[in-house]
């Protein structure tokens, strides 16, 4: 038997290239709910990855998360969320093309990998 994971990074992309949103940042500054830019996108993947970009109402918002994610993460303590049956994910954002991700520490990688 095997198991189907909620969703997965293709319908995460589609999501966003369906997203019709022409500022991510302001939209979920609008709703009062972050307060930093690296916030802004961790939500916005949070909800391509959940299909909810498009609920406003926070109860339905976490009830749309809910029915994906397995974890949502917490301030220091990676990853951001972990999708039911599939894979966790930690958001990092990149100003320069060529940045190298800084991924915290050796053992979180042992753990999970």
């Amino acid at each position: 038997m095997t198991y189907q994971a909620a969703t997965n990074i293709l319908k995460a992309i589609k999501s966003i290239i369906d997203c019709k949103m022409p500022d991510v940042i302001e939209y979920y500054r609008s709703s009062n709910r972050i307060n930093s830019i690296g916030d802004s996108l961790e939500l916005f993947i949070k909800d391509t990855f959940a299909d909810s970009i498009n609920i406003s109402d926070v109860k339905d918002k976490y009830i749309a998360h809910e029915k994906v994610f397995s974890w949502v993460g917490k301030a220091n303590n990676p990853p951001d969320f972990m999708i039911k049956g599939g894979d966790a994910v930690e958001v990092k954002k990149i100003t320069k093309p060529k940045a190298r991700i800084a991924l915290g520490s050796i053992s979180l990688l042992q753990k999970y990998v």
